[in-house]
């Protein structure tokens, strides 16, 4: 019997946080698409687009250890007119995530990876899809 007031509270929860969540889609995408420059894949530290950018203009593998953004972004804009992945490992390792042209990612917090986790402060690489 202790079943059901713990999902009428899971759905009361989710209630409150969905209008949030609509809320801060909306907003990252302008803020996301006009800074991230044409034929570029660019991640940010932050959510929605903010803290510090790194571009990507290539689907040679770029490991993230080499340019100082290992294991931080947190959003990401493709900008590129192709589909580039990104990696949980270096040189193209571990669980992938596919991100078509024009594609975001406002909080990565909220894209789950093959292992279960957050794709959130995980990112070690960027190149072609597997």
């Amino acid at each position: 019997m202790k079943v059901l007031p713990r999902l009428r509270l899971l759905a009361m929860a989710v209630a409150a946080v969905c209008p949030l969540l609509v809320v801060g889609l909306a907003n990252a995408t302008t803020a996301e698409a006009g800074s991230c420059p044409s034929n570029t894949f660019c991640l940010w530290h932050d959510s929605n687009g903010n803290g510090s950018m790194q571009p990507v203009t290539t689907l040679n593998t770029v490991n993230m250890t080499d340019v100082g953004f290992n294991d931080v972004a947190s959003s990401l804009h493709n900008n590129l007119n192709t589909t580039i992945c990104v990696f949980i490992d270096i040189d193209r390792g571990g669980p992938e995530l596919a991100v078509g042209p024009g594609h975001h990612f406002s909080n990565l917090s909220f894209d789950i990876a093959s292992d279960g986790k957050s794709w959130n402060d995980r990112i070690s690489s960027t190149g072609a899809c597997k």
